[in-house]
């Protein structure tokens, strides 16, 4: 068993083989946690005749490792928010063009030949027309709808827009979680100059977790 990612080993509970790490320890991705091959002495032989008891030897045998190791792991987020929000908000007034292209030329067919509107959201749709009796029209109609928005800008202060960027890195990392771990810890660290335009914030949560995983007998793990 090796460890899926880098923590400090919380817990060691070893069901077969024999454990590589003691709790406390730190290890990294892919480092063998609980070990398959199990080395164990054979009984010390009789003295020989010069008096000397020759060294025991060692035997070898594989099985599969098994267990359960928890760990502290870190997972971290930098996030930035600007302190100049900008949104746009549809008026409620709309606009729609009716266009038929062909593979020369381009026809305006209804409503307006450009955008009627300062501030705009543009939607597309194209449609190829039906083919009769197996000959297929080489044009397309396409529809163009305006939507006229209006810009809204807030100023946010500095403290604000560091707590939202860090709720914002918090449910990220949150969302990446495996399922069934406990939060142990969380650290939030302005990356940013206070008055800056842009916050800018690391986020850390602590967790403990499982970070077991088997891999297949091959002497080592």
């Amino acid at each position: 068993m090796i460890a899926a990612k880098d923590g400090v080993i919380k817990e060691i509970l070893v069901i077969s083989g024999e454990k590589r790490v003691e709790v406390g320890d730190t290890v990294r991705a892919g480092e063998v946690l609980i070990s398959g091959l199990i080395m164990s002495q054979l009984p010390e032989p009789e003295l020989g005749q010069t008096g000397v008891s020759p060294s025991p030897e060692v035997q070898a045998r594989l099985v599969r490792a098994r267990g359960i190791v928890r760990a502290r792991v870190w997972y971290e987020k930098v996030q930035e928010f600007s302190c100049r929000q900008v949104r746009e908000l549809p008026t409620g007034q709309k606009m729609t063009a009716v266009l038929l292209h062909t593979p020369d030329r381009s026809f305006i067919l209804k409503g307006p030949s450009r955008p009627p509107y300062k501030n705009y959201q543009q939607e597309r749709q194209i449609f190829a027309l039906p083919s009769w009796r197996n000959f297929t029209f080489p044009v397309e109609l396409e529809l163009v709808t305006y939507t006229e928005i209006q810009l809204w800008q807030q100023q946010l202060g500095y403290e604000e827009a560091v707590k939202i960027a860090a709720n914002q890195a918090l449910l990220e990392l949150k969302a990446r979680l495996p399922a069934g771990v406990s939060i142990s810890g969380q650290k939030i660290t302005p990356l940013s100059e206070p008055g800056a335009e842009t916050a800018r914030v690391r986020v850390w949560l602590e967790v403990e977790e499982d970070i077991d995983k088997v891999v297949p007998l091959n002497g080592t793990g």
